[in-house]
Parts: C-alpha cells; structure tokens; sequence
C-alpha cells in the first residue's frame, strides 16, 4: 500500500533542517507574521496529532535562555511540522506559507483528531 508523503512546514534551516533543499530561514521569517487569526494558527499547530514523539526538549534557538518546547514532530495528515513552530509563531510572530494557512482556515481552524499515521511518510531528501 502506498503511503502519502507529507509536506514539511516550519523546516527551518536555524532548526536544524538545513538538509532540506530549500529549507526556509528562521531569522527570515521571524517578525513577518501578520496578527490575522495569530491565536487560530498556534492553537491549531499546539493541538495536531504527535506523529514523532520525543520526550526531549528543545531551546529557542534565537534566545537559549528560554524552552521553544518538546522535540517532538506533529502533524495533520497533510503537513508535518515541528512541535516548537507554535512556540515561534506565538513568540516571533513567524511567518508560514500562505498555502499552510489556507489549508489550517479549510480545516476550520482545527487538526483532524483521528490520523492513520501508519499511512504517512515523511518526505525524503537526498
């Protein structure tokens, strides 16, 4: 059975993904965010469904005096993402792909509670 290949959100390259071709920067996004639907967006990043639980913690790579949150990776069954990206949205104002973003207000502002994640795969890069 072939299974569907996610697309990477909040890949940045300060997170460690700079094996990802064209991987977004961090420093780049950060601050671009506009506040339309802001409290909608993190809600929805925080709530989604744990497709890769880590029990490690992470720190904000812009300020390692502070936590940006579990190690863990989330997903939708759409898009997989990093479970500290809420944390940089609500902290950084952070800006994500105008795509995402349609997809989370199609969505209703909420992730699908229930995710055959056996049916998922990460997208593979050389």
């Amino acid at each position: 059975m072939a299974k569907t290949t996610l697309k990477y959100v909040g890949d940045f390259i300060e997170l460690g993904y700079d094996d990802h071709p064209g991987a977004p920067s961090l420093l780049s996004a950060r601050g671009k965010r506009k506040p339309d639907n802001k409290r909608e967006v993190v809600e929805y990043l925080r709530s989604a469904v744990a497709f890769i639980v880590s029990p490690g913690r992470n720190d904000d790579v812009l300020d390692p005096s502070k936590s940006a949150g579990s190690s863990s990776i989330a997903t939708d069954g759409v898009y997989v993402w990093p479970k500290t990206l809420a944390y940089y949205v609500d902290t950084y104002d952070v800006e994500l792909p105008a795509e995402f973003e349609a997809h989370m207000r199609r969505n209703g502002w909420k992730p699908p509670a229930v995710i055959d994640k056996l049916a998922l795969a990460l997208p593979r890069y050389s």
